[in-house]
């Protein structure tokens, strides 16, 4: 995935896709990325999931809209992991 002007892509912040969904890229700190049409949702643990939407606003025009309190059929608190729609 590259920005609009192609200079950055999710592999150059630490993410690699998913082999089997494309629209899926995991980050080497156990960070999960999940893009749907122009919807980003990152699930991990804080302090980095933070870090992480630092350096995504820094390099993307992002507006932060909070913790997911439901997606679909899961419940945010399943795993002990937040969910953080940008």
């Amino acid at each position: 995935m590259v920005c609009h002007d192609g200079r950055v892509s999710f592999s150059q912040l630490g993410f690699r896709r998913s082999r089997f969904d494309c629209c899926i890229y995991t980050h080497t700190n156990r960070t999960i990325l999940a893009l749907y049409i122009d919807d980003m949702l990152l699930a991990g643990k804080e302090p980095i999931v933070s870090d992480l939407q630092k350096e995504l606003k820094a390099r993307f025009d992002m507006v932060d809209l909070g913790l997911v309190q439901h997606l679909g059929f899961l419940d945010h608190n399943l795993g002990g992991m937040p969910w953080y729609p940008l």
